[in-house]
C-alpha cells in the first residue's frame, strides 16, 4: 500500500477516535447517520476490493486529498461560522460531492456521487474532517 492511502485510511493521529455516528452526532447531524453509514460500508468494501491495485491506490489518494482540502477550505468554515445545515448541504454537494465525481468518473465510469459521499463519510469516520464548529 502507497503511503499517502495509508494516512488517509487510518485513523487520525492527533484527534480522539469517536467513530462516525459520535462525529456527525456532535456536529447536530444525527438526521445523516443511516445514509452516512450506508455510503461509508459501500466506500470501505470498494477499497478493500481494489486495494491491491497500485492504480486505484493512486486514484483513492488523489480523491480523499481532494474531498479533505475542499473540507477544510469550504465546508468547515461555513461550519465554523454557524451556518444553516441546507447551505452546508448545499455547499457539500456543489463544490465537493459534483467536481470529484466529475474528476473520478473519467477514471471509473462506475463511480457515482453515493461513492463520493461514501469517501466523506469515510474520512469523517476516520476523524480526519470535523462537522462540529470550533472556537
Amino acid at each position: 500500500m502507497i503511503e499517502n492511502l495509508a494516512d488517509y485510511i487510518t485513523d487520525h493521529p492527533n484527534r480522539e477516535i469517536i467513530g462516525l455516528e459520535a462525529k456527525l452526532s456532535n456536529g447536530g447531524r444525527q438526521e445523516l447517520t443511516d445514509r452516512a453509514t450506508l455510503l461509508k460500508n459501500r466506500f470501505e468494501r470498494k477499497l478493500a476490493k481494489n486495494q491491491m491495485s497500485l492504480a486505484e491506490q493512486h486514484v483513492y489518494v488523489q480523491l480523499l486529498s481532494t474531498i479533505s482540502c475542499i473540507w477544510h477550505s469550504k465546508i468547515k468554515p461555513l461550519i465554523d461560522l454557524g451556518t444553516s445545515k441546507n447551505t452546508i448541504d448545499q455547499v457539500i454537494f456543489d463544490d465537493l460531492i459534483e467536481p470529484v465525481h466529475k474528476a473520478v468518473v473519467r477514471y471509473d465510469t462506475l463511480a457515482t456521487s453515493e461513492l463520493v459521499s461514501g469517501m466523506l463519510y469515510f474520512l469523517t469516520g476516520k476523524c480526519h474532517l470535523v462537522w462540529e464548529p470550533t472556537c
